[in-house]
């Protein structure tokens, strides 16, 4: 495509009279927009440009829409302090040709009457700013009795470098889906600070290594659903739920929130997490963690770290969540959740502190492993078969013949028997010695024992 290579100001208002469509132009030069240098208008439409650098600010019309369409910025982009209707950047093609490397991307201190719309952007550059930003177009109700599909902010389908999205108002629903963040080492994250939103749509959308909300204040229904990176780590810090909010079906690493309120229904259905921090924090309708995975728990790693406060933190969030279980009526998980808790508390509590809880936890750890009916059934076997060969050795001088092999069998079935208090040997009805009924009870003590923790596993099955 051949552009007409415009080289100053001057050259530019010749060429394109303001037109409302500005089409297939090179600006070799920085373009400069304000109120000083623009007429009244209503659109500044621009297609197939080149831009080497371009600044909009301080322009005051509020019925001005601007459009970027296709459009390759070399250089930086700054559209700072307006007060207009309308601003969109959109590329029809999510293409390498329009990647933006330059050193900074900023939208800021601006006042939209209308909506900014940013779609299938590739910006790998510096700093992306969009700060300080209110959208005037508020709804009838805060919180609407029903959904409105007016999106006064979108940004779709972007893949976005060193992005801080802080200080923006946002009175009818943001859309910020399908999008790629990313972060130079420099950087501490992709920053949600001290935002005001209404509806909200975060789905699909990867937040790469970390991403941070700190003081949001989300009016209506907030998705974060279908997030996709198992690398994310979210933080939600002083933060205030007041409509619905989701986070199910999402695979992340890491969930953090901490000092935040949720004032309606909280959905954490099939999210799928390596680790998940709820630190004072109210639900105050109840949430709902069916079907939720968390990898740490499975892979025993949340056990590996000694530091007390993370021990203590990993607690209170499963006890809260074991709560919210109980609440919802989910027997099985909060029966899952439970066993969790008493791991965790096991490896927490200190002999010294409580010798007799310690000692109860230590036997439910070896028996059933905290929950698990197949471990019970092991160390039922497995025990009682080791008390009945110490019976048996006793009751035969040490003595083991090989040609009574069947005796030997049989009697480890007699043995498991636990209302059997008669020898469980063939050619004897009573133990012989004083000192093996030691074995003996012990061994029917343990067996019974186990058979015990078995029924109880089976019990979180029960309706």
């Amino acid at each position: 495509m051949n552009h007409t290579i415009i080289n100053n100001f001057s050259d530019f208002i010749d060429r394109t009279k303001y037109q409302e469509q500005i089409e297939d132009l090179h600006l070799a030069f920085e373009l400069i927009i304000s109120n000083f240098n623009v007429k009244h208008i209503y659109a500044l439409n621009f297609k197939n440009c080149i831009f080497s650098k371009i600044n909009i600010r301080n322009l005051n019309f509020p019925d001005l829409n601007i459009q970027f369409i296709n459009c390759i910025f070399e250089d930086e982009i700054t559209i700072n302090n307006n007060h207009i209707n309308d601003l969109t950047i959109s590329f029809f093609e999510y293409k390498e040709i329009y990647k933006i490397t330059s050193s900074k991307l900023g939208i800021s201190d601006n006042k939209f009457e209308g909506r900014c719309k940013i779609n299938n952007l590739i910006f790998q550059g510096g700093a992306f700013h969009f700060i300080g930003n209110t959208f005037t177009k508020t709804p009838t109700e805060i919180i609407p009795k029903r959904e409105t599909n007016h999106n006064v902010c979108e940004i779709r389908n972007s893949t976005i470098n060193n992005g801080s999205f802080n200080n923006n108002s946002y009175y009818m629903p943001f859309y910020f889906t399908s999008n790629t963040l990313t972060f130079d080492s420099k950087y501490s994250g992709h920053s949600f600070r001290n935002n005001l939103f209404q509806k909200t749509d975060f789905s699909h959308t990867n937040f790469g290594t970390l991403g941070e909300f700190r003081k949001c204040d989300f009016l209506g229904t907030a998705l974060f659903t279908y997030l996709k990176s198992n690398i994310s780590i979210l933080n939600f810090h002083n933060c205030k739920f007041i409509g619905f909010t989701h986070f199910s079906n999402s695979q992340i690493k890491c969930l953090s929130i901490e000092f935040s309120t949720f004032e309606r229904s909280t959905s954490f259905k099939e999210l799928n997490v390596d680790n998940i921090i709820l630190s004072e924090i109210k639900f105050e309708k109840g949430a709902y963690f069916d079907d939720i995975k968390i990898n740490n728990i499975l892979n025993k790693t949340y056990l590996q770290n000694d530091n007390s406060i993370k021990i203590k933190e990993w607690k209170h969030t499963l006890r809260l969540i074991k709560q919210e279980l109980q609440k919802t009526e989910n027997k099985i998980d909060f029966n899952r959740f439970r066993n969790y808790e008493l791991a965790t508390y096991y490896k927490e509590l200190k002999f010294w502190d409580s010798p007799i809880d310690k000692i109860i936890l230590f036997t439910t750890k070896w028996s059933t492993n905290f929950g698990s009916w197949f471990w019970a059934f092991c160390f039922t076997l497995i025990t009682g078969f080791s008390w009945y060969c110490i019976l048996y050795f006793w009751e035969h001088n040490g003595s083991y013949n090989p040609d009574r092999i069947n005796d030997f069998v049989t009697g480890s079935f007699r043995f498991f028997l636990i209302t059997d208090f008669y020898s469980p040997f063939e050619d004897r009805k009573y133990l012989t010695d004083a000192v093996s009924w030691f074995p003996f009870v012990i061994g029917k003590i343990v067996i019974a024992f186990g058979i015990y923790e078995m029924i109880q596993a089976f019990r979180k099955f029960k309706v």
